[in-house]
This record gives C-alpha cells, structure tokens and sequence, in this order.
C-alpha cells in the first residue's frame, strides 16, 4: 500500500501526530470482464484479500444511486470499528473538496470533521475479485 507525495505533504503540514492510516476504501471489481461489485472499506491493519473480499472487518461503502465511481460524497455504513473508547463508529459521510482531499463527518452530527482521506493507488489480486486501493483515512476514532 502507498501513500501518495500529495497525501505526506499534507499530512505533515497538518502538525498531526500520532495518527496513523487507519482505514483504506477501495473499488471491488470482477478479474474476468472487470464487472463492478462494491467499494470496500477496509481497517489498515486488516488491508488484505480477506476484507476486501468482505469476510471479517470492514464496511461496504454506499455511493449515490446509479454510480460505480467515488464521486463528489458517499457515505460508510457504522459500527464496523472502535475506537479506544470502545464506541462503534458512526454513520459516516465523506465530501470531496476543492482541493481532492476527503472531509469525513459524522452523520446528523454536529457537522465537526472527524477525519481526512487522501488519493491513494494500490492493487490488487484477490481470486476471483481485484481491488483498487482509492483512498487512504486519518481519524481518532478507529
């Protein structure tokens, strides 16, 4: 898995510390006529076939009715990992900026971010599947 330049620099001019990648979202798609399946959000330390594939931990990604493609929002089921507190995260929604960084809100929350996403690029083979690494996310909560 690898971080974009653009993802680094930001994140080192951001002054935040201790917080490492956190969760990847990426494209499913069948190997065999590329046919889309779902966008998988993955925990980092569980990035690997097994939760792309959708066993074990992780959440499928809802995008707006009628696209395949991350556009300009789409929103993350809850529960799918703890933070330290032990409290399940939330409902989440993700907005593109101007910039092509990924704002991360709680849903019907109190409209504070609770993370950043960033471009990133990784592939792959999964047995019948191929996934496509999107984004890579900071946040406190996982």
């Amino acid at each position: 898995m690898r971080l974009s330049s653009f993802g680094l620099i930001m994140l080192g001019a951001s002054g935040i510390s201790g917080i490492c990648a956190n969760f990847h979202v990426g494209r499913v798609t069948k190997l065999a006529g590329g046919g889309y399946q779902y966008h998988r959000v993955c925990p980092s330390p569980k990035y690997g076939c097994d939760c792309f594939n959708g066993a074990g931990d992780g959440a499928k990604a809802i995008l707006p009715s009628g696209t395949n493609q991350l556009g300009t929002y789409f929103q993350v089921q809850g529960g799918w990992c703890k933070g330290t507190s032990g409290i399940p995260m939330p409902v989440t929604d993700f907005y593109k900026r101007s910039d092509g960084h990924w704002d991360m809100y709680k849903n019907n929350g109190d409209g504070a971010v609770i993370g950043t996403c960033y471009s990133n690029s990784d592939t792959k083979s999964c047995g019948a599947n191929k996934y496509e690494d999107n984004l890579v996310c900071y946040t406190t909560w996982c």
